[in-house]
């Protein structure tokens, strides 16, 4: 999708394939279209020294969340993580955050430096410390119930080992008595509380903080999109469908995304909501009458606005009028329909694959052989277990049996006796 939400590119493939593999495959799809990538933005599904070797190899511009804790940017959240927090010097324009940003290599495997942003999100992290609270004191209470039963090693969810400890305590009840109870460790606690609102973006050119926000922030819009094409247009859930059932059923929707893409920004420039207006359009309702369809033009103005902004030179009453006209033209025969062509891949054509192997980077490389044997070559004479290949055709010497398979007596070849074509040969003349 482009940078406003446009759907420009969809592909369909097996499950389990590895993220960096499938990124080529798009990436090659679209160079042969002749479209030039200027840059590629990728979720932290994608950051791993793989992606970042081919994406250096290609000479092509990344920005792409940071999965984990890498060994690099251990090194930068120590140096710089508490000193952004709050700290208006750090302050990204425009946005309720703050950004450093910062050279470092982020993989052991991977001999490469990249600009890492470290950003601090003060709201985000604020609900996640809340959460990360009410879960500590929700075990620490289930913990000291088990204790008071007389269990003596509580069993406590390994997030959040290192933030409780065991701790003997005086009984309020009775202080000569000594008791076991759960605790806040402080030293867990605070490095899980200085961990909160922290995330970092890589890129492998150098920018602002508010740069590497926004170019990321952009892929807001292709989110919003996904999430309607799951939700609003049924594309969440494909079930078990043949491959080419699968693509047919995902180039609808690709089709019908951009549509809803053209009505959501006309929508939006007459500052309407685009469900509104598309609940708008399906109460239009053409009628039958004597096998010819026609329309009464009972649509709201709000309606004809929105035509008026997706074809602005284009009368709207006209245009409602010419598709009642084309779907008329359609039932009479008039308009040719193409004929459906069998499921599957053209002839001559052949799917693109890539093999086990890999290279250096184990992207992979593209395997084009068609199958088939070769034009022109000829089977050996002898079969790969040593024995001579048995030619086809009945073997000379061989006798016809007297009966058929169906037990009927078989006809001898020639003509019947008797008849005009057989020879005088031996009758007198």
């Amino acid at each position: 999708m482009t940078d406003a939400g446009l759907p420009v590119y969809f592909d369909t493939y097996h499950g389990g394939l590895v993220d960096c593999r499938e990124m080529q495959k798009i990436l090659d799809d679209i160079s042969e279209c002749g479209v030039k990538v200027k840059g590629v933005i990728l979720d932290r599904g994608y950051c791993n020294s793989n992606v970042f070797a081919y994406l250096n190899g290609k000479e092509i511009p990344y920005i792409i969340m940071v999965k984990g804790q890498p060994q690099g940017l251990a090194e930068i959240t120590l140096k710089y993580g508490n000193k952004i927090k709050l700290n208006a010097e750090y302050l990204v324009p425009g946005a309720y955050l703050f950004g450093v940003q910062d050279k470092c290599q982020l993989f052991s495997d991977y001999h490469h430096e990249d600009y890492v942003t470290l950003f601090y999100d003060y709201t985000n992290g604020s609900e996640r410390i809340t959460a990360l609270l009410k879960n500590l004191y929700r075990t620490i209470d289930k913990a000291n119930a088990d204790l008071r039963k007389g269990v003596k090693s509580p069993q406590i969810e390994k997030k959040y080992e290192d933030m409780v400890e065991i701790i003997i305590r005086t009984d309020e009840s009775d202080h000569r008595r000594k008791v076991r109870c759960a605790a806040v460790k402080a030293s867990g606690l605070q490095k899980a509380l200085d961990e909160k609102g922290l995330y970092s973006v890589v890129s492998s050119q150098e920018m602002s903080a508010e740069e590497v926000h926004q170019r990321y922030a952009s892929r807001d819009e292709s989110e919003i999109q996904f999430r309607f094409v799951k939700s609003q247009l049924g594309y969440g859930q494909s079930r078990v469908q043949s491959d080419a059932a699968i693509y047919a059923r995902f180039l609808a929707g690709f089709v019908a995304a951009i549509l809803r893409w053209e009505i959501w920004q006309a929508a939006k420039a007459l500052d309407q909501k685009t469900s509104l207006m598309l609940t708008e359009i399906d109460r239009m309702e053409m009628e039958r009458i004597n096998d010819v369809y026609t329309y009464t033009h009972t649509e709201k103005e709000v309606v004809r606005k929105l035509f008026g902004k997706l074809s602005p030179a284009t009368d709207v009453t006209a245009l409602i009028d010419d598709s009642v006209k084309m779907e008329n033209d359609r039932l009479a025969g008039r308009v040719p329909t193409l004929r459906h062509r069998k499921p599957g891949p053209k002839k001559g054509s052949h799917h693109r694959h890539y093999d086990a192997d890999g290279t250096a980077n184990d992207i992979g490389s593209v395997i084009t052989k068609t199958g088939g044997v070769p034009r022109g070559s000829k089977r050996p004479d002898i079969n790969k277990d040593g024995t001579p290949r048995r030619k086809p055709g009945t073997k000379p010497g061989t006798k016809l049996g007297k009966y058929n398979k169906d037990g009927s007596l078989r006809k001898k070849p020639g003509p019947k006796p008797g008849s005009h074509h057989a020879g005088t040969a031996g009758k007198p003349e």
